[in-house]
């Protein structure tokens, strides 16, 4: 699997799990790349993501332990969460795709002092925002012709 520029992040994010091991959700987790990082750290993750092909991807890449993960088709929106369950709850490029009232529920569903964890796509509003999202694009394609050349000549993907 090829570069995304929301890898970029997840160092970040990551930076922001509660102390010791726990249970994370992961919302519109795509290929899964962000669970494998959450799993990696310990964490007990439940991934969801309403693309079958999405889910399907992200289970045959595996996980990295210590922690583990479960991967299912799952629309957040209409999905019942239980409450208090979660430590952390990762929502990376996907909540914009919900109504807001999403976050309620969301929030709802963290334990006491649990970490809701945003990436989100803002709206371009400043020239500055207009002038990066026209860099952004040729960049993106750029790093992801290099990524998948060295994934290539290595012989694939580094493990993630």
């Amino acid at each position: 699997m090829g570069f995304n520029h929301n890898d970029h992040y997840h160092p970040l994010l990551l930076d922001q799990l509660p102390p010791g091991p726990g249970v994370a959700l992961d919302v519109g987790c795509g290929g899964g790349r962000f669970a494998r990082r959450l799993a990696a750290t310990g964490m007990h993750v439940e991934a969801i993501d309403r693309s079958g092909p999405m889910i399907e991807l992200a289970g045959a890449a595996g996980s990295p332990g210590p922690g583990t993960i479960s991967y299912r088709q799952a629309d957040v929106v209409t999905e019942k969460l239980p409450e208090e369950a979660y430590d952390f709850i990762s929502c990376l490029a996907s909540l914009h795709h919900v109504p807001f009232d999403t976050v309620t529920k969301l929030r709802d569903a963290l334990v006491p002092g649990g970490v809701l964890a945003v990436l989100g796509l803002g709206r371009p509003s400043t020239f500055a925002d207009y002038a990066r999202a026209l860099v952004a694009s040729p960049v993106n394609a750029v790093a992801r012709v290099v990524v998948y050349a060295g994934e290539r000549h290595s012989g694939g993907a580094a493990p993630r």
